[in-house]
């Protein structure tokens, strides 16, 4: 499952930055299935509507050729900070945090609830914004 995901993170950030090359915060661009750097039809669909869920991108449509779409600045924003890849390992890092923190906790409970809620809100904070607002 994990070799699945870092697969797919790294089409999406792949993805992502050839859209942010060929895109338009003005016009709406139209590249053709073939021109993207990963293969599949589908896949470019699914991860294209996720990045218009995410308002990476919007004017998003599709035929039987390729896709047009609007690219928002939110994208090369994203980007520069690292991209999907980043957020997977701040989560990641985060999480080890919690269950490090939760380790801590067992014998004294009542003093780190602060701590806790404090972590579970950055992994929240992290997953929303991984699957979606």
């Amino acid at each position: 499952m994990y070799i699945i995901m870092n697969t797919l993170i790294q089409e999406k950030d792949l993805i992502l930055s050839f859209l942010c090359k060929k895109g338009s915060y003005i016009n709406i661009a139209k590249l053709t299935y073939a021109e993207f750097p990963v293969n599949g039809r589908e896949k470019i669909v699914g991860i294209m509507q996720h990045f218009q869920r995410l308002n990476l991108i919007d004017n998003c449509s599709f035929n039987a050729y390729g896709v047009s779409f609007r690219l928002l600045f939110e994208a090369s924003e994203f980007l520069s900070k690292g991209g999907f890849k980043s957020q997977e390992e701040l989560l990641q890092a985060n999480i080890q945090k919690l269950l490090l923190e939760i380790e801590d906790l067992k014998p004294s409970l009542p003093q780190k609830v602060e701590v806790i809620t404090s972590i579970a809100s950055g992994i929240t904070t992290a997953l929303g914004f991984i699957f979606g607002k």
